[in-house]
């Protein structure tokens, strides 16, 4: 005998932002197998696998209540979930950006010790050119 894997998701409600509530949209589909075993928030152990098992649960008194009140339960939930998206969002912006910065960083760093090296050549040329006319002066 084998042991096998179970595949657990959350079962969350859709939002009309049309009418501002919850519904019931089934995450089964008819005739489909080898389903994930889906967990609904409305009570503990509450599970269901099947079209005809889903159907039952969001039939019964507990699921209905949650489903109307589910706002109201999971708003500061869900605001954190968005605003944990948002900030993964910008936090990747920001970081593609950082590395965009540190390149630009690196090539200037690069030029600038070009033009340093450029310039004591060019000092010392300049002091070789004013030995050269000392020289010539003392002559």
């Amino acid at each position: 005998m084998e042991i096998v894997s179970i595949q657990q998701k959350c079962y969350q409600p859709e939002y009309d932002p049309d009418k501002d509530e919850y519904f019931d949209k089934s995450p089964i589909k008819k005739f489909e197998r080898n389903n994930i075993h889906f967990t609904c928030k409305c009570k503990i152990n509450s599970q269901f696998r099947t079209l005809s098992e889903y159907k039952n649960h969001i039939n019964t008194k507990t699921h209905q209540n949650f489903i109307k009140n589910y706002k109201i339960y999971n708003k500061e939930l869900t605001e954190a979930n968005k605003r944990i998206v948002e900030l993964t969002r910008d936090n990747e912006l920001l970081s593609r950006k950082n590395i965009d910065l540190v390149n630009e960083n690196e090539i200037l760093l690069k030029k600038n010790i070009e033009v340093k090296e450029e310039n004591i050549e060019l000092i010392k040329a300049v002091k070789n050119y004013r030995i050269e006319l000392w020289s010539d002066l003392s002559e």
